[in-house]
């Protein structure tokens, strides 16, 4: 979370939004241990929440990481884990295959990017105490940011799918004996915008080795300017529009001019994860607007056997614009906060 350019303390604005929008599962990015431990925790407790943070891996200026309440009147705790997307990729066997076809196209993906990103996913299987034969799988998660990454943002999207439905797949085999229905909310901030690879396939649960977003996978590499934009800064790199893949503008223009001969991988997500956004009938502007750069790149999709009632509704561009960016005295954060009211209406298949 970027500091508050007129250095006032967020708590008291974000403290006032989590309890105004009161939801039963609240899933926060990029909250630091100290934030955590020292103020979300004693505060959403007297709020009937409880909550477990996942810190990145590899974090370094901030000790970060996505965090998930939920209401301990309304949901028990049936399994809860934490998982490094890029670990997962590299040694479950579950990825046997992509990782071969990873290595035998671009092998440096493997040998030297991955292994430096620390991005996590929170799982959590919640039982509704009011209807014990529903559980919902909850999946939390902050995907990489690079501008020329975007194809590392769809390999992650397709290990996280399927690490969620294997995870889903367990809570419902835990719960066959209560003939539980298992139902999927996956949200966080993605990184990616309703045009990119990453969301196209969350939203198709399929994207094509043709799709655009596979184009810099040949020449993207890691050093010392791509380590200075990792996560943490996501949005500044954005808004900056770094433009080289190698971290030259010569090298940018190579790649651009490439891209229309890089094929990528033709990639499926399990039928369980066939989700979709639960703004897909709500216009939303951008949950993002900093400096010169705005879009839409938090997301909250579900299963489709559950219907959205209501989404809570974005902000003009005019009212944030005036004030530089959606980071101010009247917002805690950079990020918009996106909410749904959520029913599930029948069982779902996992």
């Amino acid at each position: 979370m970027q500091q508050n350019p007129l250095h006032m303390d967020p708590a008291p604005l974000l403290a006032r939004e989590l309890v105004q929008l009161d939801g039963d599962i609240v899933c926060l990015q990029e909250c630091s241990q100290d934030a955590f431990v020292s103020f979300l925790s004693p505060l959403l407790s007297v709020y009937n929440y409880d909550g477990f943070i996942s810190v990145k891996t590899n974090a370094s200026r901030v000790i970060e990481g996505p965090a998930l309440f939920f209401k301990r009147n309304k949901y028990a705790v049936l399994q809860r884990e934490s998982k490094t997307l890029s670990k997962e990729l590299l040694e479950n066997e579950m990825f046997t295959d992509l990782r071969a076809s990873l290595n035998s196209k671009w092998p440096n993906l493997l040998a030297e990017v991955m292994p430096k990103l620390g991005t996590m996913v929170q799982l959590a299987a919640l039982r509704d105490k009011q209807n014990p034969k529903n559980i919902i799988v909850v999946a939390n998660t902050h995907l990489f940011f690079h501008p020329n990454a975007s194809h590392v943002r769809i390999i992650q999207v397709y290990v996280l799918c399927h690490l969620v439905a294997a995870f889903a797949a367990a809570a419902a085999s835990a719960a066959a004996a209560a003939a539980a229905d298992v139902s999927i909310i996956l949200c966080g901030d993605l990184n990616c915008d309703e045009e990119s690879g990453g969301f196209t396939l969350l939203n198709d649960a399929f994207i094509s080795k043709r799709h655009p977003d596979w184009k810099y996978a040949a020449t993207y590499s890691w050093n010392a300017e791509t380590a200075s934009e990792c996560e943490e800064a996501a949005e500044d790199a954005a808004a900056a529009a770094t433009p080289a893949a190698g971290g030259s503008a010569e090298a940018a223009g190579g790649a651009a001019g490439a891209a229309a001969e890089v094929e990528g991988l033709d990639l499926e997500l399990p039928v369980s994860v066939h989700l979709k956004s639960s703004y897909a009938t709500t216009f939303m502007p951008f949950s993002n607007f900093a400096a010169d750069f705005h879009a839409t790149l938090d997301h909250i999709f579900v299963s489709k056997n559950i219907q959205v009632l209501r989404t809570l509704p974005g902000v003009s561009l005019e009212t944030v614009a005036s004030e530089g960016g959606i980071l101010s005295a009247f917002f805690a954060s950079d990020h918009l906060s996106l909410a749904a009211d959520l029913q599930i209406n029948k069982p779902n298949l996992i």
